[in-house]
């Protein structure tokens, strides 16, 4: 029974390593990617809509919603310019049509509890990660 258990045991903590290095990959490989979508929050919280719309977005994102859409999208989710964390549920590293993407999502919250479902797609654009898209939905 006490060789079982010890087997069990080093089961349990080789599952437990393997879930620490796969995480420590992915959070490796989206580091340059996550710090794009950083300096787009911190664009947006400083006011700047426009360094965060032409900065931090692809061509294609700019070509289907014009800076004046962008900056109501942003009066539209206040969150976009009040969040103080973003939490994320999941990343996940992908390739579209020869690209590198990283889509990931969580939540947006600020200082007074309001919270709002987040979601971005971020993709090498002339070796830059840019973001493709994002999504707000209310979570109230």
């Amino acid at each position: 029974m006490k060789k079982v258990l010890k087997w069990i045991g080093i089961a349990l903590a080789s599952i437990a390593a393997l879930v620490g290095i796969i995480f420590a990959v992915v959070s490796f490989l989206t580091r340059d990617a996550m710090a794009v979508l950083n300096q787009e929050l911190a664009a947006l919280r400083s006011g700047n809509t426009e360094q965060a719309y032409s900065a931090y977005t692809t061509s294609g994102f700019r070509n289907k919603l014009s800076l004046y859409a962008f900056q109501n999208l942003v009066k539209e989710y206040p969150i976009l310019t009040t969040n103080t964390k973003l939490f994320l549920s999941y990343k996940k590293i992908s390739s579209f049509q020869g690209a590198k993407v990283v889509s990931v999502g969580g939540t947006l919250s600020d200082s007074s509890g309001a919270r709002e479902d987040f979601e971005a797609q971020l993709l090498q654009e002339n070796g830059q990660w840019k973001i493709q898209y994002m999504l707000v939905s209310n979570t109230r």
